[in-house]
């Protein structure tokens, strides 16, 4: 256990932990594992999930609600009783889900705003208002001085533009710029249509790559 700890927090390659507990397990279920390349990191996923799975009160400090425009343009957070996705697939892609906070947005004194080029989110947008398959629409937020997620949501809203809007209140919220499926074009449209473009990102030099 302590060579396993040693080694995740000691590189940079996502399988170097996987290859090491293929290795030298623990388990039966280790025993059998591949030891292949995984895009993602798949000993890190199968922890958190097992961590989420034994503790009842995982999401007891989640803030789930709606984002609102307050006065000057200003984005408030508002609680409210809607049902965040946690669970897929479903039975439909008619579930408009909500946001959840897992941390707010820590505020810049001297801007009076959440601090610049802290907050990065990914957004997955969706092309038409009505799909034939179990497709959502997702953003999330991530605090690169935490290293943790802090926002996402998950839903499908019945319009696009609707779900735009969610990801576009929830950039306002942290001061936070977004990486979004550009081949989409709706996303972009809507931005600019709300004069919103600056919080969206070039296509980013290593995608250009892939």
């Amino acid at each position: 256990l302590k060579a396993r700890y040693t080694k995740k927090y000691n590189t940079t390659e996502l399988d170097d932990v996987v290859k090491l507990i293929a290795e030298e397990p623990i388990t039966p279920r280790e025993a059998i594992m591949r030891n292949t390349f995984h895009l993602f990191p798949t000993q890190a996923l199968s922890d958190r999930l097992q961590e989420i799975d034994t503790n009842p009160g995982e999401y007891d400090d989640v803030f789930v609600g709606k984002l609102a425009m307050g006065k000057e343009g200003t984005v408030e957070f508002k609680p409210t009783n809607d049902i965040p996705i946690r669970e897929f697939p479903l039975k439909d892609n008619k579930a408009v889900g909500a946001i959840e906070i897992y941390k707010k947005p820590e505020i810049d004194k001297r801007t009076n705003k959440p601090y610049s080029n802290r907050y990065i989110a990914g957004i997955d947008n969706f092309r038409n208002d009505v799909s034939e398959t179990m497709s959502l629409g997702s953003i999330f937020v991530f605090d690169l001085w935490l290293d943790q997620i802090v926002c996402e949501y998950t839903g499908r809203p019945p319009l696009a533009d609707d779900f735009n809007e969610v990801c576009r209140r929830i950039l306002l919220y942290y001061n936070a710029r977004a990486n979004y499926e550009n081949n989409i074009k709706g996303t972009y449209s809507y931005f600019a249509k709300m004069h919103s473009l600056y919080l969206l990102t070039d296509t980013l030099e290593f995608l250009k790559d892939k």
